[in-house]
């Protein structure tokens, strides 16, 4: 193993004889045409599925009408409440924008998707998968999609997470090998600067307007004088995209096609939340009776949840005891009426034979995409990881790679 100051992991955790962090296949995984062609239609969709709820947000955030509190309240129930108005100014500003220019989906095993990371923690990570499979800094795909998106223009890259400090610290050294103008804004100097132009990977926006330097950044934004990806909105921040694809009152934004994206989606605001599935209505209730798997997880963008998979429930496992079940309902009831709301989906229990492995794997193909000024969408790279577990997700005994 590496000495630690040359380990690329996340910080929590480091896989045995990896300085990496995670175990990696030998070869990249080769994915059949139609995988191939399914992901260049998922960054299709997912791409005017941003696009159309941005629009969506920014609508109701400029209007005062009660029919559309309900949506109001989630994307700023993580938003401390002295700056929500702010929050609302800045989603209102965003208009029929792209709210984000890098994004990643997690493809399940069935070809449809669990959410969208957006951008997503992995693109440094990919990186380094690159290099495993000797692909240099000059050739790198991600690179080059940086590269683009800066179009001569220095990008300044707001570490706010201080676990993918390595990761990132080299992604950024490759990218300055490769000749792309990038630096690291690690402290509050750096990133408060006039000088800064393109800031890229913010904080989510809850934590950005808490701090004197991020109202300023927002404040240089709204007044044209700094780019920023992603864009002040919490349309990308959260998990709430699917279930709006299922919503009542959003369901006629979104094209069939666009809803046939993930499975069925809704947000758990009572015991008597309904769950479509195979044209058949369960409430909630009764489907945790009847041990129907369902994922619960909070779709917000309170820091200690949001991410990690850390509240995220399979509430269709045999040994977790029927109160627990009903403690995790109850929990996400109580915070959708305060705003913090919780989504609900289909478990996908598909597994998939991989190299190296002896057994079947849960696994998640991740595509990388890049939506180019042209407004085309760009597959960058796409990566697999896999997990004994069903909970899948760059802990220390994963398996990741790239795919071809």
């Amino acid at each position: 193993m590496k000495n630690s100051d040359d380990q690329i992991s996340y910080l929590s955790g480091l896989a045995e004889k990896s300085h990496l962090g995670f175990h990696t296949f030998t070869e990249p995984v080769e994915l059949t045409v139609n995988e191939k062609e399914r992901m260049i239609q998922i960054g299709r969709l997912s791409a005017s599925i941003l696009r159309k709820t941005t629009v969506f947000v920014a609508e109701t955030m400029a209007s005062d009408k009660r029919e559309d509190d309900w949506i109001r309240n989630i994307m700023l129930g993580s938003i401390p409440v002295e700056h929500r108005r702010l929050a609302r100014d800045l989603m209102v500003a965003v208009g029929d924008n792209y709210p984000v220019r890098f994004f990643r989906a997690d493809v399940m095993g069935d070809g449809r998707i669990a959410e969208l990371q957006c951008p997503g923690s992995g693109w440094a990570y990919t990186q380094i998968l690159e290099e495993r499979y000797g692909i240099p800094a000059a050739n790198s795909s991600i690179v080059k999609a940086y590269r683009d998106f800066s179009n001569g223009q220095t990008l300044s890259w707001w570490l706010h997470d201080v676990n993918h400090i390595r990761s990132v610290r080299h992604l950024v050294k490759m990218c300055q090998k490769a000749g792309v103008l990038i630096n690291l804004a690690e402290t509050e100097t750096e990133r408060d600067s006039k000088n800064v132009s393109v800031m890229i990977k913010r904080p989510p926006l809850p934590e950005l307007i808490t701090t004197d330097s991020g109202r300023r950044l927002c404040a240089r934004w709204l007044a044209d004088e700094v780019h920023l990806d992603l864009l002040p909105t919490m349309v990308p921040e959260t998990k709430y995209l699917m279930a709006l694809l299922y919503h009542p009152k959003t369901h006629h934004l979104y094209t069939d096609e666009e809803r046939g994206i993930c499975p069925p989606t809704y947000f758990v605001d009572a015991w008597d939340t309904k769950i479509v599935n195979n044209n058949r209505v369960w409430i909630i209730e009764k489907a945790i009776e009847r041990h129907r798997p369902l994922i619960l997880k909070y779709g917000g963008a309170i820091r200690h949840l949001r991410g990690g998979c850390h509240a995220v429930y399979n509430l269709g496992i045999r040994n977790m005891k029927h109160a627990e079940r009903r403690k995790f309902v109850d929990i996400a009831i109580a915070d959708y009426q305060r705003g913090e709301a919780w989504i609900v989906q289909d478990f996908v229990n598909q597994k998939r034979v991989v190299p190296e492995k002896p057994h079947p794997q849960y696994v998640l193909l991740r595509p990388h995409f890049f939506i180019e000024n042209t407004g085309a969408i760009r597959l960058v790279n796409n990566t697999i990881t896999c997990r004994d577990d069903w909970k899948v997700h760059a802990r220390s005994d994963a398996w990741l790679g790239l795919c071809y």
